[in-house]
């Protein structure tokens, strides 16, 4: 059953099992780098369950289901726009933290000396750097799980729509 899988909270990862497919993800904020909410996602022939740990975390996801019509709701369509919701807004925010990275460039090249801050800036911006690149590798691990569709749960046609998502999430990484 799916319950002897829900024990891993807090890490991202995919996982194939006979007549299951289980997904573990920990949503970034990617503004503050920082997880913020938790996702497990079970997946059978005929079945998607999505287990929030935030009813908070799913509220932009709600909305955009509730603005399609009903037969365009497939297993695998919501599954696709839950991956989309997760990073349909995230070039703005790359966009602002490749601006902070200007910045500093400039100051250090305008002070020509480097002081304590500048270090601790510098060391901040790496370790968000980081999050971002482990966020991101963890979501194309997942994407490219679901891409192989082991189980056969993913409409071949549909396919597809997953390989633009893997692509989109690579152009973020």
């Amino acid at each position: 059953t799916a319950n002897q899988y829900f024990s891993r909270s807090g890490h991202t990862y995919f996982e194939s099992h006979p007549d299951l497919e289980f997904l573990s993800v920990s949503m970034l904020d990617v503004d503050k780098h920082m997880a913020k909410y938790h996702v497990e996602i079970y997946l059978t022939k005929d079945k998607l369950l999505f287990l929030f740990d935030e009813k908070k975390s799913i509220e932009g996801f709600l909305e955009d289901l509730k603005g399609r019509e009903k037969r365009e709701l497939t297993l695998d369509k919501v599954l696709f726009l839950f991956f989309n919701q997760l990073i349909k807004n995230d070039v703005k925010s790359l966009e602002t933290l490749e601006d902070e990275v200007m910045e500093l460039e400039e100051q250090l090249e305008d002070e020509n000396t480097i002081d304590k801050s500048h270090i601790k800036t510098i060391g901040n911006l790496r370790r968000r750097l980081l999050a971002l690149k482990r966020y991101y590798e963890s979501l194309i691990d997942i994407q490219q799980g679901i891409e192989e569709n082991i189980n056969g749960f993913i409409d071949k046609k549909q396919i597809r729509l997953f390989q633009v998502q893997t692509s989109r999430t690579e152009r973020l990484y």
